[in-house]
C-alpha cells in the first residue's frame, strides 16, 4: 500500500478486505503506521457506529508512536467535530505541530486552505506555490501534482492550463483528479460543457479506476435519458444499481440522489419515505450537508414520521452545520437561542452566531 493513498478519503473505500485485515494484524502487533492507516479507513468509511471513536484512539496511538500524519488526522477530527466539539484553534495548533514533523497530510490540508482561503487562512497562491515547489523537490508524490493543478487553475483562471497536472495526479493514483481533469478539458471558463464525449470519456477512466464521484456524475448524465429509453425497467434498475455502487465507493451525492428518487417516486420507483430516510442517513454519515438538510426537512415538514426526539433533531442540525449547511447553521443558532444545544455553547457562540449575524 502506497503512502499517498492514505491522504485521500476516497481511496479508503477501495481498500480490499485483505488489506484491511493486514492493517488490523499490524495494529495487534503494535505497528504505529498500521494504527494510523486503519484509523484513516475508519474515519473515512465509517463502517461501524463507533468508527470515529476507534479512529481517534488509533490516531492517538500512532501519534505517540511517531507518525506525524496521525497528529494531522486528529487535528482534522477536531476541525470537523468528530471529537465531540469543533475546536479550530486546537486543530490549527496540531496541524502546525504535524507540519513541523513532516506530515504530508498536514501539508496537503495547509496548501489547499492557503490556495482557497479557507479554515482561517488567507488565500496566498504565491506562498502555496513556494511551499509546494519545496515539497516536490523532496520526491515523487502524485498528491503534489494535484495541488499544483489547483494552483495553476487559480493563478490563471483557466482550467485547461491545469489539465497536465491533474492528468499526472490521476495517473499516479489520485482518482479525485479525474473530475478536475474532466472539467479542465471539457468545460469552458464559465463551467459550460463544451465537449460531452470527452467529458464522458474522462469520467469513464475515473470509473475504471474505482472513483465513486466519477461514477456518480456518469450516472447523473445517464438519468436524463430515462424518458426516451425503450426498456425503462432495465434502465431504472441500472440507475439504482450504479448509484448504489457509487455510494459504496464513498460518493455521498449518490446517497442524496437515491434518497430523492425514493422520496419523490422518481423514475417510476414506488415512493418510499423510509428508504429515502435510510439513504439520506448514509450520505449524512459521509458528510453530506444536503443529506442532513433532507433529514431535517423530513422531520420538520413531514410531521416527523419516524418519531425523532428533540435531542436528535437538534444534533442533526448541528452536524449539518458542521458539514457546511448555511440553512442548518441558522436553524442551529435559533435552537441555541431557544435553550437547546447548550452543551455546544462555545462552538455555536464562537463560530456560528457571528456568521449568521453577518448574513443578516
Amino acid at each position: 500500500m502506497q503512502d499517498h493513498i492514505f491522504l485521500w478519503d476516497s481511496a479508503m473505500f477501495r481498500l480490499t478486505e485483505e488489506q484491511i485485515a493486514e492493517l488490523k494484524q499490524g495494529v495487534q502487533s503494535g505497528d504505529a503506521l498500521c494504527c494510523y492507516r486503519l484509523g484513516r479507513y475508519l474515519v473515512s468509511v465509517r463502517p461501524e457506529a463507533d468508527s470515529t471513536d476507534m479512529a481517534a484512539e488509533l490516531f492517538d496511538r500512532a501519534a505517540r508512536g511517531g507518525v506525524a500524519d496521525a497528529t494531522a488526522a486528529l487535528a482534522l477530527m477536531w476541525r470537523s467535530g468528530d471529537m465531540g466539539l469543533v475546536d479550530m484553534a486546537k486543530a490549527s495548533h496540531m496541524l502546525e505541530d504535524a507540519l513541523l514533523c513532516g506530515s504530508c497530510l498536514a501539508a496537503k490540508e495547509q496548501l489547499l486552505d492557503m490556495i482557497y482561503g479557507r479554515n482561517g487562512l488567507q488565500s496566498d497562491i504565491a506562498k502555496a506555490k513556494k511551499i509546494l515547489d519545496s515539497l516536490m523537490e523532496q520526491g515523487e508524490n502524485p498528491t503534489w501534482y494535484y495541488i499544483m493543478g489547483c494552483i495553476v487553475e487559480e493563478q490563471t483562471g483557466d482550467k485547461s492550463k491545469a489539465a497536465e497536472w491533474f492528468e499526472r495526479a490521476a495517473e499516479g493514483g489520485v482518482t479525485d483528479a479525474y473530475i478536475d481533469l474532466a472539467f479542465a478539458l471539457a468545460m469552458d471558463s464559465d463551467g459550460n460543457l463544451t465537449d460531452y464525449d470527452r467529458y464522458i470519456e474522462i469520467l469513464d477512466r475515473g470509473v475504471d479506476a474505482g472513483d465513486g464521484q466519477c461514477l456518480g456524475l456518469w450516472v447523473f448524465e445517464q438519468m436524463g435519458l430515462y424518458e426516451s429509453w425503450e426498456n425503462k425497467e432495465e434502465f431504472r434498475e441500472g440507475i439504482l444499481s450504479d448509484l448504489q455502487r457509487a455510494l459504496d465507493l464513498g460518493d455521498s451525492t449518490a446517497a442524496y440522489q437515491l434518497g430523492n428518487i425514493y422520496l419523490n417516486g422518481d423514475y417510476d420507483v414506488p415512493q418510499d419515505t423510509k428508504a429515502a430516510w435510510q439513504y439520506y442517513f448514509k450520505g449524512a454519515i459521509l458528510g453530506s450537508a444536503h443529506c442532513y438538510e433532507a433529514i431535517y426537512d423530513i422531520i420538520v415538514d413531514m410531521d416527523n414520521p419516524f418519531g425523532v426526539g428533540d435531542s436528535l433533531r437538534e444534533q442533526i442540525a448541528l452536524n449539518g452545520t458542521r458539514c457546511g449547511s448555511q440553512r442548518l447553521m441558522e436553524e442551529c443558532v435559533n435552537i441555541y437561542k431557544s435553550g437547546g444545544l447548550t452543551a455546544f455553547a462555545s462552538e455555536i457562540e464562537h463560530y456560528y452566531m457571528p456568521l449568521v449575524a453577518s448574513l443578516n
